[in-house]
């Protein structure tokens, strides 16, 4: 709800305490003065400043450390409930009023799956109101801002604050706990605010400036995104090959909790890994498996749209989040944290596995998908065949006495050179399969042949025989 804000009356000033509360019989208009102030009271002399939006201030106001009959007042205005502590946002007047209303509908979105811990949730907002303010409270909000100003009227929406930190915070730190160029930062990395956490972790991980060869702004836009992407994937990979591993409980609870909106006519625009907080540490620990598993939060509605329920992903894609606002600027898919800290919800063990055996399963498709092309080339050119390539590996394989001379002088002969250097070898790896599966007992031939191929072929072609290998064994 939005209420106007009045000038306050004289005896009703936001920094003296009032005497005895107001009654039920005073003005109306006397009594919204009367509960503006005491917001302004508690916003000047209670709320802490926490972190800065692009509209305005972000404060945290800890209902437990107000005096009683503040407590109470704010309680009559609705600002109580479960979570102690309260997020005041402040903004220029009309700044406010489409978050509110957006972060209300998503909340009484995901708040219908609340008890269920599959889902992400939505810190509640309880109000947004217009107030007048004084200039004491005008020069507090100046201090603590770098760029926002507050005139002699603000907004100020109040929702429950989250004890957490989000996607972004959570993953530099590990990095930093990780990696060993900051070591010396691993006891002390909770210290850290977000603006050190990012600059160690850009130095750690040697992220890329935009070269500034763009020739108008719209390369130059599609330049920043794409080293901004490679910087990220740098983050991802090094997490995912030092082993780190995320609770799949947050990726789960995100990805359905923006179905849930999708599928109401709702999503946000703003996707970035700032605007998702995580109650807990969402990084798997041995030790700690007694530990309340990690809950997500969704938050930061400014951009979020309201659509006519029923479209498909790739519509709401399309017409909602592949567009840019009037001022240019894009909209960011709310999925892409999602895809990327998903493959970090892979347990450990999995991932080793996949690892391994992804190689493998992925050059039978190769070889599969091969054997077909070739068949249906020698259907139209019946000259393209491997009849005298085969005669001479098969003889190969029934000798002890070759050597990388031999090796080298077969692959040349290779009929299939034609197709590219990586389907030409794969072309002779698929000879070696047709001749084990007409002789089965050279497999311990083909074995050695495959361990023998180090020395003559390049590392990305040797790894292809390994794979072939595992396929025999």
């Amino acid at each position: 709800m939005i209420r106007p804000g009045k000038p306050l009356p004289p005896d009703i000033r936001p920094d003296i305490e009032p005497a005895a509360p107001i009654d039920a019989g005073q003005d109306a208009e006397d009594v919204e003065s009367f509960f503006d102030g005491r917001l302004e009271y508690a916003l000047l002399r209670h709320a802490k400043k926490i972190n800065e939006g692009n509209n305005g201030v972000i404060l945290r106001l800890n209902l437990n450390e107000l005096p009683e009959d503040l407590k109470n007042d704010l309680a009559k205005m609705g600002i109580e409930g479960e979570s102690v502590a309260k997020i005041i946002k402040v903004y220029n007047p009309g700044k406010g009023k489409k978050e509110f209303e957006h972060q209300t509908r998503a909340y009484e979105i995901a708040s219908s799956k609340a008890g269920d811990p599959k889902y992400a949730q939505v810190p509640r907002p309880y109000l947004l109101r217009d107030l007048p303010i004084d200039e004491e409270t005008q020069n507090k909000i100046a201090n603590q801002s770098s760029g926002f100003r507050a005139d002699k009227r603000i907004e100020v929406m109040v929702m429950d604050y989250i004890p957490g930190e989000d996607l972004s915070t959570q993953l530099f730190k590990e990095v930093i706990r990780r990696h060993p160029k900051t070591v010396h930062l691993r006891d002390s990395v909770d210290d850290l605010n977000f603006a050190e956490l990012n600059e160690e972790v850009v130095r750690a991980l040697d992220f890329e400036n935009p070269g500034g060869k763009a020739r108008d702004e719209g390369e130059r836009i599609h330049e920043q995104l794409k080293v901004r992407a490679k910087n990220s994937s740098k983050i991802f990979d090094f997490l995912l090959k030092d082993g780190a591993e995320i609770y799949p409980q947050v990726a789960e609870q995100i990805g359905n909790t923006i179905d849930l909106m999708h599928c109401d006519g709702f999503t946000i625009r703003d996707g970035h890994h700032r605007n998702f907080m995580i109650a807990g540490d969402m990084f798997v620990r041995p030790g700690a498996e007694t530990q309340p598993p990690p809950r997500a939060y969704i938050i930061d509605f400014e951009n979020a749209v309201e659509f006519p329920p029923g479209l498909s992903e790739d519509e709401i894609r399309d017409n909602y989040l592949r567009v840019a606002d009037k001022e240019g600027r894009n909209f960011h898919d709310p999925r892409v944290p999602l895809r990327n800290i998903e493959p970090l919800t892979v347990p450990l063990r999995e991932r080793r596995r996949q690892e391994t055996e992804g190689p493998v399963l992925d050059l039978v498709r190769d070889l599969d998908s091969l054997e077909k092309m070739i068949g249906s080339r020698i259907q139209t050119n019946p000259a393209l065949r491997a009849d005298k390539f085969e005669a001479s590996l098969r003889e190969l394989l029934h000798r002890d006495d070759y050597g990388p001379a031999d090796l080298s002088r077969l692959l040349a002969a290779n009929p299939f050179k034609g197709f590219g250097s990586e389907k030409s070898f794969d072309a002779a790896l698929l000879s070696l399969r047709r001749l084990l599966r007409e002789e089965p007992q050279l497999k311990e031939a083909a074995a050695r042949f495959c361990t023998s191929l180090e020395k003559i072929v390049p590392l990305p072609q040797w790894r292809r025989a390994l794979s072939f290998l595992k396929t025999i064994k």
